[in-house]
């Protein structure tokens, strides 16, 4: 449902930094960067 949605937003934005840290340093190792 819709009043579900927030919730969830919230928990995508808490894991969002995260996922872009692991990225960047994947990147780093990989030398895309």
């Amino acid at each position: 449902s819709w009043d579900d949605f927030p919730g969830y937003w919230e928990n995508i934005q808490q894991m969002t930094p995260k996922i872009d840290t692991l990225i960047t340093e994947f990147n780093e190792k990989v030398g895309l960067i």
